[in-house]
């Protein structure tokens, strides 16, 4: 079912009440709570917590409310299990700096779920062309490297999504109404491509199984280069999936140009040697590359009324997907 919810800023006195309850767990009491709202939270109303205790230690946390979303979204409380999931089962114990969860309010009576998290310095990327980019495809290797063994694990999470071809094939009929329907022109041109998109999904679907991030753009990405080395941490983790090892590293290269993607490429490469992680050839890892981009370009047409895409725009993507399709298929 797709929800559409508007998130609101909480009561500061609600947090006020809980923060003092987990206080009292260890025989101390809230003395003052600071609320920053983050500037552009994304679907989520997010803020940054400076608690002081009246013990004298103070604490820095961020705040994710996820009891409601800013946009509309499929199967919102599946994204906010599937978050929770994700840092409290599967990174909790793994060396890969991301922000360690520190407590999660469930409170259903009342509508809430709210997620405590490490507060994080760094800088969230806002240019996959900078050398920030490259630290990011680079990290996407060393996840896949503490997943090696995993696989079965992954593919039998019930909280994960599962790059299956059922996946894939998903927003093929949502596509090709929509490009029928905003720019008639190019219903003909993503008819073709859908006609051989079944040897895409089969390609995809086929794929050696790792812990995928399912949304890894550059601004859900925070680096620190102050730490040596630097330290990558990926955040929102709705979309996680059991998928191929080239999802993420395809998505995040789609906002770079092609020089960038090139040494991206490579420096995924180099340091999916170094973790273990079995890399294609360049021919084949180019066709995957594409295969995922191709996906990525049909589910966008999937939305486009949703995103009230203009008719040059579907025509566009139309066109785009033209290109990946001989790419994915060559």
């Amino acid at each position: 079912m797709r929800m559409k919810t508007i998130a609101s800023y909480p009561d500061t006195r609600d947090l006020h009440r809980y923060l003092n309850r987990r206080a009292s767990r260890s025989n101390d009491a809230v003395k003052e709570v600071s609320v920053t709202p983050v500037a552009n939270p994304g679907s989520y109303f997010s803020a940054r917590i400076a608690v002081e205790y009246r013990g004298g230690r103070s604490e820095r946390l961020f705040f994710k409310d996820l009891s409601h979303s800013y946009k509309s979204k499929d199967d919102i409380t599946a994204r906010r299990d599937r978050e929770i999931h994700v840092y409290r089962d599967i990174l909790e114990d793994l060396d890969l700096g991301t922000a360690a969860l520190v407590d999660i309010h469930n409170d259903d009576a009342n509508g809430r779920c709210w997620l405590f998290l490490e507060d994080l310095t760094g800088t969230i990327i806002q240019d996959a062309n900078d050398d920030l980019g490259f630290l990011a495809a680079s990290w996407l290797a060393a996840l896949q490297g503490s997943f090696l063994d995993r696989a079965e694990q992954l593919v039998s999470d019930e909280h994960l999504v599962q790059h299956n071809a059922a996946f894939f094939a998903a927003p093929v009929e949502n596509a090709l109404g929509q490009v029928r329907d905003r720019a008639p022109n190019s219903g003909a041109q993503l008819s073709e491509i859908c006609s051989t998109y079944e040897e895409v999904i089969d390609l995809l679907a086929g794929q050696p199984r790792t812990l995928v991030h399912g949304g890894f753009i550059p601004w859900h990405v925070i680096v620190d280069t102050a730490t040596s080395p630097p330290r990558v941490s990926a955040i929102d983790w709705e979309l996680a999936a059991a998928g191929s090892p080239l999802y993420d590293l395809a998505y995040f290269s789609h906002w770079a140009n092609p020089q960038a993607q090139e040494r991206m490429y490579a420096a995924y490469r180099t340091a999916a040697v170094a973790n273990g992680v079995i890399v294609p050839s360049d021919t084949d890892m180019r066709q995957i590359l594409a295969a995922v981009k191709l996906y990525r370009t049909i589910a966008w047409l999937a939305q486009s009324a949703a995103q009230n895409y203009s008719a040059t725009k579907v025509a566009k993507l139309v066109r785009r997907a033209a290109r990946l399709s001989h790419a994915a298929r060559a």
